[in-house]
């Protein structure tokens, strides 16, 4: 700004045809002492947000914090337009003659222009067949992650879900879930914690959890063991049941440690917490089913008659676990760990004969001339009464 000049003129214009705002709208924060901001569109001159500077030796990081008029002002640019056209008019209002002169701040010299609402996102242009894609992990057309779909003359390569990197060269895009052993290295596992059984995948010593995560620590044999989860901002928690058939952790907090209560799970979290009390649910993996199947030695599901579930944690997909398939129970996690349910131990299965079979069960009739019995669990012939005459 110079002392002679109240009139300032701006005109940007998108970087291309292949580069894109990942919003709706572009946020602009414009900081400076008496200015009045005009948008031109078309000729036309309208007022869009004025600044002033009572105390003249306001500072610009006090001024952007607040942008509420004194010293910035706030203006929401749609993103639509293929030029945009601003008109930045000095005020010369006598109020402010005394409070220029004897101005400490340096608002009162320039004019800046920043965002806190901007994200730039491209594509690329003029080839087919999304050539670019070089990563084996790679895709084109929908950018996942800014939730664009790429232009018509264009395309932008992505990672699949699960993996990170660079999707334009040669093995760029790698698994963000490496870790996952689906086999313990040692045999003497210690498999119990207090009154808490620690099943694999989660374990007590090295070599015995499929995870680091999934280690939890037993500080004596007749305490409940803690598990550490970093991302929940949470130092320690004492758990008090693991289902693993379910995927579900049941915990508290010992000594309050948690000051307010979160429902937030890290974005690379494999865990999502709710309360003082918590019932976590759990993931082996930040992986589609898909995804963890076509990389066996690193799958969960290892049991035979186990089946692969998808979770999502409030709307947002969290990764997959492992779950006994209908008819058996057990440990998904382990060899032969999906045992068959002997349904016909379950009350009122069957009016009448039940019938166990490998994850299911049938009921059958019993034959004329017979009944059954609820006591001895079998069919009886039916006794014929003698009528006295």
């Amino acid at each position: 700004m110079t002392a002679s000049q109240s009139l300032y003129n701006l005109s940007f214009k998108p970087l291309g045809r292949h580069f894109h705002v990942s919003t709706d709208y572009v946020a602009l924060n414009i900081t400076g002492c008496d200015l009045e901001v005009y948008s031109v569109k078309e000729n036309a001159t309208q007022p869009i947000c004025a600044t002033v500077c009572p105390d003249p030796g306001i500072t610009e990081m006090v001024a952007m914090h607040n942008c509420n008029g004194f010293g910035c002002c706030h203006v929401d640019v749609e993103n639509d337009a293929d030029t945009y056209q601003f008109k930045f008019v000095y005020g010369h209002n006598p109020k402010n003659t005394k409070a220029h002169s004897n101005q400490t701040s340096q608002l009162w010299d320039k004019i800046s222009i920043t965002t806190d609402r901007f994200q730039l996102s491209w594509d690329i242009g003029n080839q087919s067949a999304c050539v670019a894609c070089k990563s084996e992990h790679a895709g084109c057309g929908y950018n996942y992650n800014t939730g664009f779909i790429s232009s018509p003359s264009g395309y932008r390569c992505f990672c699949h879900d699960g993996y990170t990197g660079n999707p334009y060269i040669s093995h760029g895009c790698s698994s963000n879930n490496k870790g996952y052993n689906p086999t313990p290295s040692r045999a003497d596992c210690t498999r119990q914690c207090g009154s808490i059984d620690v099943e694999f995948p989660f374990g007590l010593e090295e070599g015995c959890f499929a995870r680091e995560e999934f280690h939890f620590n037993c500080t004596n044999t007749t305490s409940s063991p803690i598990l550490l989860l970093r991302d929940l901002e949470v130092i320690a928690l004492e758990v008090i049941g693991v289902n693993v058939d379910e995927g579900t952790i049941n915990a508290t907090i010992p000594d309050q440690q948690l000051a307010n209560p979160t429902s937030d799970s890290g974005q690379n979290s494999l865990f999502s917490a709710y309360g003082l009390f918590l019932s976590i649910k759990w993931v082996a993996a930040k992986l589609s089913c898909a995804e963890a199947q076509h990389n066996r030695s690193g799958y969960a599901c290892v049991s035979m008659n186990s089946k692969c579930v998808e979770v999502s944690a409030e709307r947002v997909y969290a990764g997959y676990r492992c779950k006994c398939s209908d008819g058996f129970q057990g440990n998904p996690y382990i060899q032969s760990g999906c045992r068959d349910i002997n349904e016909c131990l379950q009350p009122n299965k069957c009016k009448e004969i039940c019938h166990n079979t490998e994850g299911s069960f049938n009921c059958i009739e019993c034959p004329r001339k017979t009944e059954y019995d609820p006591l001895n669990m079998q069919c009886t012939r039916i006794k014929q009464q003698t009528l006295l005459v």
